[in-house]
């Protein structure tokens, strides 16, 4: 029974009802309240029933859980619970299977989140096989016409027998061995673009990155649907190869040629070849619409090749009266992520579907991001656009008095601008820039106090070329330089290219990429007047401001504070020459400070001479420095910490974690979370090495 408000004053003897009427209801009024606490206790009770399970409990309850059935509490990389939801789910399925390939591999996927494929290289080892234990796919040649064996060497999938190698895969050196396990783990994560608008290089040639760059395509990952199922390339978010997507569409059309023959329709012919796809299958990995159509090119009409010379195919004579019947419709690059079509068809607009890599959700891209919710009636939410397309034009914003104002991409869409954001200020306006791409720049016109928050957005660092379009010049992507005294700038899971302020403006960046494209040169230009602060933060060139505080950041470049009185920079990496309020626990001179201690302890002196510091200093500084996957801005890696940059940056942020824009990841902890789980679940006299494949 439910016990709402008019289900309890029903209850009522009529005659109650009727006097209660008659003096204004303030019985009802009272009832009213009882039947909110009524329902709070209804769905106090039904929250009770839920937390018996672990797919439907709070998260309060995941510990309480895992200890029922067993589960020791690591360190945990969720915001929520120390222990992963889907951990505790598959305890007891994953104790039945202890120590084979599926349940480590599983286990590596609940304990880091990220996708993993687990190798037992004793299956791989290069020996004499016995007459009673034929191993047949045990082979130590490879055939050079075997283009899989030769497309998988040097990767997790490679199956190729190798000879023996001693050296200890706990420690990521050896691998070939009879008691070594390797778990591959895949750190980029892939994001899908929906309705993106490629961009035109010339005719009949286009881009998928809507600015015109060249990126790599990736693979969206299909679910396991076993635990018992290896994972394979279709099931990790890899970048796409041309060899294996052309074998897929070749496959593809022999198979819908073969039906058409055996006398089926070409619709259902063309669709039961697409089941046995792998990359072009009922979710195809890309999809290709020209002009506007509904329905994206057949994919047996697409051909993939290399684009790298834009070597566009040439129609016969016999196909030049009618282009669209050519075999093939349009040739795509997915290493290049380029489109090019035949001769003869310049479609005047091509949008596509695709997916990017990227190690985290950042800037502008397809992830979910969550509304900004209306906080008055004067707050204004507007949708750019409903899809990822672009817009071949900037926009001239001016704000009123008090506005609120925000501007944003729905969610799981990229927007694009395709030029500059001109804005003119008011007195006490805000505005919001959410999940957008921009090619130009931001300007805040001259006037009145203000704030702009730019959140999960990507302003181009470095689109600018010069005359020959060789090189990528520096260009400024935020210019606000004069600002009334009260402005301030914000920016939240964005990646942005030099900021050039003026006047005194309060600028707060967290969590974002501000990319000078070289430590030399200016990133935050501010020195007279900007009061800046930076956390879970990655600079990429110098930064000049008036005063300056910092947490879990690195710094490339030289930072120069005009006042350094208040204020501190913790758990952040800069050059020792910086200019800066105190610092506490920064590298490099926390290992600095602590080798000059031990030099001294070691001597026996209570210190060194001048000369042994500096030889000390000298030699840290070499090793001990940010190691980054990439620092072009159009590749997947970019601005990633590499797995062999030194620890002291790697796990040098205030909870552990590594310092920088990433530092969200909590990836130390994944790692730790796994080595934990490794010592319950590997069986005795096995090793198990991380590998981390990008």
């Amino acid at each position: 029974m439910s016990f709402d408000l008019e289900g309890l004053y029903n209850l009522l003897p009529a005659i109650y009802r009727l006097r209660d009427a008659q003096k204004g209801e303030p019985l009802k009024a009272i009832i009213s309240v009882i039947a909110e606490q009524v329902e709070v206790v209804e769905e106090d009770l039904s929250q009770l029933y839920d937390d018996q399970f672990i797919e439907t409990c709070a998260d309060w309850a995941i510990p309480y859980i895992g200890d029922l059935v067993g589960l020791r509490s690591a360190e945990g990389f969720s915001p929520d619970s120390a222990i992963p939801r889907s951990e505790v789910a598959n305890a007891i399925s994953l104790r039945r299977r202890k120590g084979t390939a599926s349940a480590l591999e599983e286990l590596a996927r609940s304990s880091t989140g990220w996708p993993a494929r687990v190798v037992e290289y004793f299956r791989l080892l290069a020996t004499t096989q016995h007459i009673n234990h034929i191993r047949p796919e045990n082979t130590s040649l490879t055939s050079l016409r075997s283009w899989r064996a030769l497309e998988d060497l040097a990767t997790p999938f490679d199956d190729t027998a190798h000879f023996a190698d001693i050296r200890s895969i706990t420690m990521r050196r050896g691998r070939y061995n009879i008691p070594n396990v390797g778990i591959f783990l895949w750190r980029l994560q892939s994001f899908r673009i929906e309705g993106g608008t490629a961009r035109k290089i010339k005719d009949g040639c286009y881009t998928f990155h809507p600015l015109g760059v060249d990126i790599p395509l990736f693979n969206s990952p299909r679910e396991e649907a076993e635990i018992t199922h290896i994972a394979e390339h279709f099931n990790v978010p890899e970048p796409l190869n041309r060899r294996p997507l052309y074998e897929d569409l070749e496959e593809l059309r022999k198979k819908r040629t073969e039906a058409i023959a055996e006398g089926y329709q070409i619709d259902y012919a063309s669709s039961e070849a697409k089941k046995g796809s792998l990359y072009f299958g009922d979710d195809p990995v890309l999809n290709i619409y020209v002009n506007g159509e509904v329905k994206p090119v057949a994919s047996w009409k697409v051909f993939v090749g290399n684009l790298s010379e834009w070597t566009r195919p040439k129609l016969s004579p016999e196909d030049a009266s009618n282009p669209l019947d050519y075999p093939f419709k349009v040739v795509v690059d997915p290493v290049l992520g380029r489109v090019a079509f035949p001769t003869g068809i310049n479609p005047d607009k091509v949008t596509v579907d695709y997916s990017y890599g990227f190690s985290f959700p950042m800037g502008g891209g397809g992830y979910d991001r969550l509304e900004l919710p209306e906080i008055d009636v004067d707050a204004k939410i507007t949708n750019i656009a409903d899809d990822s397309s672009t817009s071949s034009k900037g926009l001239n914003i001016k704000m009123k008095p008090g506005q609120k104002l925000t501007i944003q991409g729905v969610i799981k869409k990229r927007p694009v601008i395709d030029g500059s954001i001109v804005v003119t200020p008011a007195t006490g306006a805000e505005l919001t820039l959410k999940g957008l791409l921009i090619s130009g720049n931001i300007r805040v016109e001259d006037g009145a106090a203000m704030t702009l928050k730019i959140s999960h957005c990507t302003l181009d660092p470095g689109q600018a070329m010069d005359v020959e379009g060789n090189h990528t010049l520096q260009k400024v992507s935020i210019i606000w330089e004069k600002p009334e005294i009260g402005s301030a700038l914000s920016l939240e899971r964005t990646i942005s290219g030099r900021m050039l302020l003026g006047k005194e403006i309060d600028l707060e960046i967290s969590g974002c990429i501000i990319d000078a494209l070289n430590d030399s040169l200016l990133a935050i230009d501010g020195e007279e007047t900007v009061i800046a602060s930076f956390s879970d933060s990655t600079i990429i060139g110098r930064v000049d401001v008036r005063e300056i505080d910092a947490t879990n950041s690195i710094f490339t470049g030289i930072v120069r504070s005009k006042r350094r009185q208040n204020r501190c920079i913790r758990f952040c990496y800069l050059p020792r020459e910086s200019e800066v309020p105190r610092r506490c626990s920064c590298q490099p001179d926390m290992t600095i400070r602590h080798a000059i201690d031990d030099a001294a302890k070691a001597e026996k002196v209570q210190s060194i001479s001048q000369a042994e510091q500096e030889e000390i200093v000298k030699k840290i500084e070499i090793w001990l420095k940010p190691i980054f996957t990439d620092l072009d801005r159009t590749r997947p890696g970019y601005a990633q910490l590499q797995a062999s940059c030194p620890l002291e940056i790697r796990t040098g942020a205030d909870d552990g974690a590594e310092m920088g824009a990433f530092h969200d990841l909590q990836q130390p902890r994944r790692e730790a979370n796994l080595c934990e789980r490794l010592r319950e679940h590997l069986r005795f006299g096995l090793g198990a090495g991380i590998i981390y494949v990008n």
